[in-house]
């Protein structure tokens, strides 16, 4: 059975109802059971216990206690417990289990186990009562867990909880900058190596960020894997530079194989091997095979780092280092900042922030989750919904720079977008060479309402909105009326940017549910993913579309000024 749910106009999204437990299932899960048991991961209980200990790294971490006292569900309580053991199979932290079981847990007493004259009670719950930051974790956890389990009223709830607007809380504590600090960082970056008159010292103290800002773009490595990268990991197949990332996360039954080997550009493959042969140029005979072994050794960090204007032969950092740090990396990331860009009143970027950027673009590829995991090597599917937090500032930001580079008619290389993804767009190509505002030969320009039609082939190519065709000038004469029509234009934009933003949500999560119950296959269910690519396309033609009204609002409103001027 299937039940539609619509979430806007334009998109309908389909819930299996299948039910995947069972009381028969238990006897696989026992077995589960004593294998963690085993493994030293579960000790000190036996399966039937009200309470589990469980270790959050083996014996060398902390044992936390997860405890089934839903008494009055007793078929609860065994369904939670395969349940933890589903989790722990598909590769999620203790902690993370624990958090998960406490809002299941939670919602089953609110709801005296799903109830349905409960359904508008909990959703009101949720909207009111749970704190900001956990009110997306009781929508998405309870919607995973219907997936397994499905309550005589599941259905019912499903479809109330998908109604909230509800977003993945944005933490106070910011992982990314503004997106204006991290263009500053790119630009000051760039600039300054290739900038002719930049000390040559100076470029090779800062070269392992020029790497790091290529490198992890690209490739979503975690900064402690990307400071162990060592010089045999970079290798050139059939022409190509390949590049193996070391993964640092354990490995667990069921875990996502993780991506290790990536074809990288010649630009950064030979960018790798130039800091190899700089290394290999201030490598002396007391340096030990094991420290140059490393990409960034040890010796490199200390050539240049100054402490109270005087150069240091070593750094002491426990004395057992022989390759980069992470500290050490944030550390000269910091010193780039204070040497070179100077200025104080931007966000500093950290080692970790370009993974974060890396998988926000891959998600708005529309890259399947499963392949984002792989890349980014996360051991469970859902661990990628911690960076939903920055794709709505991600995207906002490709929206503001798409639209200044439209406006200033500078089609540079950025980060957001890559000099083909721009050559590419239809607005640019119409706004590259001339602007729309300041054209003055119209004699052959079909005049419309609000501006002109510039194309041959009129009305073969019309679209619903003039405003966003790129055969479509505006008449900036009536410069109040042209405003109002841009501003009303862009309203409409930005709610229909939400609206798909809300819907993408949804459907995502849908997908890595159906990826997660069926992982050991390995592949992609078409269907959901073409749903997702379906709305990834429709945001970034929206996103191009408010670009293209910003600009323009942007233009008039310069224009105006100028005018006022005069």
């Amino acid at each position: 059975m299937v039940d539609e749910v619509h979430i806007f106009d334009n998109h309908t999204l389909h819930i299996e109802n299948d039910e995947k437990f069972s009381i028969e299932m238990a006897d696989h899960y026992k077995e589960r059971f004593k294998f963690y048991k085993r493994n030293g991961i579960i000790e000190g209980c036996q399966y039937n216990d009200r309470s589990w200990f469980l270790w959050t790294l083996g014996t060398r971490g902390t044992r936390l206690r997860l405890s089934f006292d839903l008494d009055m569900f007793s078929n609860v309580n065994v369904a939670l417990k395969c349940y933890t053991l589903l989790l722990m199979d598909n590769g999620l932290t203790v902690r993370t289990i624990i958090r998960k079981l406490k809002i299941i847990k939670d919602s089953i007493f609110k709801t005296n186990l799903y109830s349905e004259e409960k359904v508008e009670d909990f959703y009101e719950y949720v909207l009111l009562e749970v704190p900001e930051s956990f009110k997306y974790s009781h929508i998405t956890y309870n919607l995973e867990f219907f997936n397994f389990f499905m309550p005589e009223h599941g259905e019912k709830f499903i479809s109330r909880l998908m109604e909230s607007d509800i977003k993945p809380y944005q933490s106070k504590t910011k992982t990314l900058p503004p997106f204006e600090d991290i263009l500053t960082f790119s630009n000051e970056l760039y600039n300054f190596f290739l900038n002719e008159e930049t000390s040559s010292v100076l470029k090779e103290k800062y070269l392992p960020i020029f790497i790091w800002w290529q490198l992890t773009m690209f490739i979503p490595m975690r900064p402690h894997e990307f400071v162990q990268l060592q010089k045999s990991d970079l290798k050139k197949v059939n022409g190509q530079y390949q590049l193996t990332v070391k993964r640092s996360k354990p490995k667990y039954p069921n875990h996502i194989p993780p991506q290790t080997e990536f074809h990288i550009t010649q630009d950064i493959g030979e960018l790798i091997e130039s800091y190899i042969n700089l290394c290999e140029h201030y490598c002396t005979v007391d340096i030990s095979a094991e420290e140059r072994s490393y990409l960034f050794p040890i010796y490199m960090r200390a050539r240049y780092y100054t402490k109270h204007n005087k150069k240091v032969s070593k750094i002491i950092s426990h004395g057992k280092n022989i390759h980069t740090t992470t500290d050490m990396f944030n550390s000269l990331l910091k010193f780039f900042y204070k040497e070179v860009i100077q200025s104080s009143d931007i966000e500093q970027l950290s080692a970790n922030s370009t993974r974060h950027l890396a998988i926000c673009n891959m998600r708005m590829q529309g890259i399947d989750p499963l392949t984002i995991s792989q890349m980014a090597g996360h051991a469970s599917l859902y661990t990628q919904n911690h960076y939903a937090n920055h794709l709505e500032t991600f995207l906002e930001s490709k929206v503001r720079l798409l639209s200044e580079q439209i406006k200033n008619k500078q089609m540079k290389i950025t980060d957001f977008y890559t000099k083909e993804e721009v050559e590419n767009l239809p607005v640019v190509q119409n706004l590259k060479t001339e602007s729309v505002l300041n054209r003055t030969n119209r004699s052959y320009f079909r005049q419309i309402e609000d501006g002109y039609c510039t194309d041959k082939e009129f009305p073969s190519n019309c679209v619903p909105n003039c405003l966003l065709c790129p055969f479509f000038l505006l008449d900036v004469e009536n410069r109040e009326n042209t405003l109002r029509l841009l501003d009303e234009t862009s309203v409409r934009l930005n709610k229909q940017y939400k609206d798909q933003l809300d819907t993408y949500y949804i459907v995502f999560q849908k997908l890595m549910n159906n990826m997660n119950q069926n992982k050991e296959q390995l592949n992609t269910p078409i269907d959901l993913n073409e749903q997702v690519n379906s709305v990834t396309k429709s945001i970034n033609k929206t996103i191009e579309d408010i670009a293209r009204t910003e600009a323009l609002i942007m233009q008039v409103s310069e224009k105006n000024q100028g005018n006022e001027e005069n």
